[in-house]
């Protein structure tokens, strides 16, 4: 990775959603969902007090302009509204590896297309811009949903870190199950990624 040659800020479009490199704009759409208690279920850390979000944002802010990180909020196109925040971390330029890590999305778009091309958006960005050869996550092994569409989207799946952090929110130590993505396989993933979101598209419709 060669980090002076990448175009920052940037937006991703995908299909329904653009990824917007985090500015201070997005404060008050962002602090507005951190309010939904739910999205912190299984999460490290939470920020529904505004001081931790207050910090949470002036610090991934500063960090983004560094380019030590790659954060985005997510808008949806048909409403022109901020639904969500996800991240590049962990970019390691000698090893070309990169974290996806931050990714927390308003509950109504839960389960939507939403899900799916933010993912889509973030990987592209990762492989096609930053070069990058693998792409991990890290998630809660109780977070049965995210670990679903990890295996959907064609995520290697590693195994589990046991033990592995301090869940902050609800207390005690919490499992990590690793996914990864790696560069020699994104042609075939981002095309069968494309056909998942055709698929929640036409989901969607039909309700």
């Amino acid at each position: 990775m060669n980090l002076s040659q990448i175009e920052w800020p940037t937006n991703v479009e995908v299909r329904t959603v653009t990824l917007e490199s985090l500015r201070d704009s997005h404060f008050d759409e962002l602090g507005a969902i951190c309010r939904h208690p739910e999205i912190w279920e299984h999460t490290l850390v939470s920020l529904l007090d505004a001081d931790d979000f207050q910090r949470w944002f002036t610090n991934i802010r500063a960090l983004g302009d560094e380019k030590k990180v790659f954060p985005f909020a997510v808008r949806l196109t048909s409403t022109n509204k901020v639904v969500g925040h996800t991240a590049l971390v962990g970019i390691d330029v000698e090893q070309d590896n990169a974290t996806i890590a931050w990714t927390w999305l308003v509950p109504h778009v839960w389960g939507t297309s939403v899900s799916v091309e933010l993912r889509l958006g973030l990987l592209r960005f990762a492989f096609d811009k930053l070069r990058a050869k693998r792409v991990e996550a890290k998630l809660d092994n109780l977070n049965e949903r995210n670990k679903r569409l990890f295996v959907r989207l064609g995520a290697n799946f590693e195994g589990c870190h046991l033990q592995y952090q301090y869940r902050r929110v609800s207390g005690g130590r919490r499992d990590a199950a690793v996914f990864s993505f790696l560069a020699r396989d994104w042609p075939i993933l981002s095309c069968n990624i494309e056909r998942l979101v055709d698929e929640r598209l036409q989901r969607q419709k039909l309700k």
